[in-house]
């Protein structure tokens, strides 16, 4: 670490041990930093340590970047320790904000001094930065929820220009399993692939780090990728770790791109782990961010919320359009320890949990979602008696229908991890933190409910884990030269240049429910006809960017249509055709548009290779409920 005379600067994630503290990036876009979080679900962690090698010994005056997250309550306090003595308690400001709390003086040494972060309460304390002046006016810059890049670049020695990290023929940005896919083809088919993601992990909701499992289509190529190794891994990480045009960069955040003319000639990436930036060359960019992350920089139309009935005349869509979108999950487990456990008091998320007391939905491993847990509201309807309500003749899932039963909502009787969700009138781009601690208060609150409810029965009862990681929803598209609408898959549409099936129900989110917010008032899982359509090609590149491709959650569809789309194993196809596209542009030297006008047929052959020769699918959608 480089530091200026006098003036320090210790970013928390540069600390040497983490200890019981977790590295959280997923926030930087809108807090400016990457921070440690003390995710102890109730239990203070283990301290965070490090060393500050101080150039000057003498008096100095210190500052830590830090938010109380809860300001009533202040459930994230910490301490922290400079060669052993304690400052200020942090987290206790009573500002729902970023900012700069006075954290007290110290005597440093000359030489190295030891920092320690001692959490208090296990409750998500967390802190940024630690920041120190022999100078007491000399306050760092007060930004808000950004941060003074200057400032902290020229403490840290840093370029303020991005360094050259080379030239490649595709790069990939988004490490999900739609980016996994197009980098992995698009390296098979002869280019030379550079895949950035800002997460320290491979692909994406299905990755250890959150845990779902890849549904819709799957390919011959694609369903190798979805297979899970003993390890949690997906199986497509080995096979990019195989592949020798593939370069793979983790912790590498896209902030901004550089154009020549309409043409993007360069990303900018930040290091989330060292804060320096790069700036990578391509002649075919591809995002797989989820969110548009290359598309925004580069000025690509972007559509948010829903369409409205009238523009395509979906039966799904609501009658005027709005900006409604599908909320994040944070996913849980639960676990019966050998002894009784306490639970803390938690009043502050008591006013998100309210009386709520359903645990259901867990991960009950990874790939294994929607699993049943204790639930104390008496209300979840037994398998017996739905099959009695909706006066069917058996309970066979094959009697799903749109609205799924004709007497009773699928979300009283299965037990949906996604029915954990916040944020669908929220900007997923910008409100991520604000939405992932609602969850948080959601979950601690239910479990101080269920346990109080029945404190004989559920007295072992204790999270094992809770992600601190969000599972992501879908958000934007990027609008291309079509937008595939609801009527065209329901009616298996013919199109010139259709390159990828789509598999699956459309899975649509219903608004937070009135009462609990942080659940969903209903879900419309609807089957359609259970047969596969397609998706042209021109739903895979940006009309408005002349090298730009995308795949996943953000193609251009309509939000309907996206209700699918957002698939993982559908995004893994997306992936098969534009990586093939990717190559086929770089040999001919031309765009995608100059793809699907003069070398479809091509195309088609190429991404041939990587499916199923009859082009069936082989896996019904049905064993999502298996």
């Amino acid at each position: 670490m480089k530091n200026n005379a006098n003036r320090l600067l210790c970013e928390a994630e540069s600390f040497e041990d983490y200890g019981g503290w977790s590295l959280d990036t997923q926030f930087e876009t809108e807090m400016g930093s990457p921070y440690l979080l003390a995710h102890g679900l109730g239990r203070p962690v283990a301290d965070a340590t490090t060393h500050l090698s101080c150039p000057t010994a003498g008096r100095y005056y210190v500052w830590a970047r830090v938010r109380d997250w809860v300001p009533k309550y202040h459930p994230g306090r910490f301490e922290l320790l400079v060669n052993g003595q304690k400052l200020t308690t942090l987290g206790e400001s009573g500002e729902n904000d970023w900012i700069w709390e006075k954290a007290g003086t110290v005597e440093l040494r000359e030489g190295k001094n030891e920092l320690r972060l001692h959490d208090l309460t296990g409750f998500e304390g967390r802190c940024d930065a630690i920041y120190f002046s022999t100078d007491p006016e000399d306050a760092p810059p007060e930004t808000g929820k950004q941060v003074d890049r200057t400032w902290r670049k020229k403490l840290l020695g840093i370029s303020e220009i991005p360094v050259d990290g080379g030239t490649y023929d595709v790069v990939v940005v988004g490490g999900g399993m739609a980016g996994c896919s197009a980098a992995l083809v698009a390296a098979k088919t002869g280019s030379r692939v550079l895949l950035l993601t800002d997460r320290p992990v491979l692909c994406g909701n299905a990755s250890v780090e959150i845990g779902l499992g890849p549904r819709g289509y799957k390919g011959e190529l694609v369903m190798q990728m979805c297979e899970r190794e003993e390890n949690g891994d997906m199986a497509v990480i080995a096979m990019l770790k195989a592949e020798p045009n593939i370069t793979v960069l983790l912790n590498e955040k896209v902030f901004d791109v550089q154009k020549n003319g309409e043409k993007i000639a360069a990303v900018d990436a930040r290091n989330l782990l060292t804060g320096s930036e790069t700036r990578y060359s391509a002649e075919i960019f591809i995002d797989a961010s989820g969110k548009g992350a290359v598309a925004r920089p580069a000025g690509a139309e972007i559509r948010t919320g829903r369409e409205g009935k009238s523009a395509y005349n979906e039966s799904l869509a609501p009658d005027a359009p709005d900006e409604v979108h599908h909320g994040h999950t944070v996913l849980y487990h639960l676990h019966e320890a050998p002894n009784p456990v306490e639970f803390p008091e938690v009043p502050w998320a008591l006013e998100v949990a309210r009386d709520f007391g359903d645990l259901n939905g867990q991960l009950a491993a990874l790939g294994k979602d929607n699993q049943y847990g204790p639930d104390v509201t008496g209300q979840r309807l037994s398998r017996k008696k739905m099959k009695q309500m909706a006066n069917l003749p058996g309970l066979g899932v094959s009697s799903l229908k749109y609205h799924c039963f004709p007497k009773v909502d699928i979300i009283d009787f299965f037990p949906g991890t996604h029915y954990w969700e916040y944020g669908q009138t929220l900007d997923l781009f910008c409100d991520g933190e604000e939405i992932r601690d609602h969850l948080l208060c959601a979950l601690y609150g239910t479990m101080y409910n269920v346990k109080k409810a029945q404190p004989k029965k559920y007295a072992n009862l204790e999270f094992e884990w809770i992600h601190h990681t969000f599972a992501s929803g879908e958000f934007c598209r990027i609008i291309g030269d079509y937008v595939v609408n609801e009527n065209e898959i329901r009616e298996h549409a013919i199109f010139s240049d259709a390159v990828v099936q789509q598999d699956g129900a459309i899975c649509i989110h219903c608004m937070e429910n009135p009462t609990y917010d942080f659940r969903l008032t209903s879900w419309i899982w609807d089957i359609r006809d259970m047969k596969p359509y397609w998706i042209p090609f021109r739903s895979l590149y940006s009309k408005d960017v002349p090298n730009l491709m995308m795949v996943g959650k953000q193609i251009s569809v309509t939000r309907v249509v996206g209700c699918n789309t957002k698939l993982m194993a559908n995004g893994a196809e997306h992936g098969v055709a534009v990586g093939c596209a990717a190559s086929l542009c770089v040999d001919k030297g031309v765009t995608p548009r100059e793809i699907y006008e003069k070398h479809i047929p091509e195309l088609k052959q190429m991404i041939s290779h990587f499916e199923w020769e009859d082009r069936k699918s082989h896996q019904s959608i049905m064993q999502f409920f298996s």
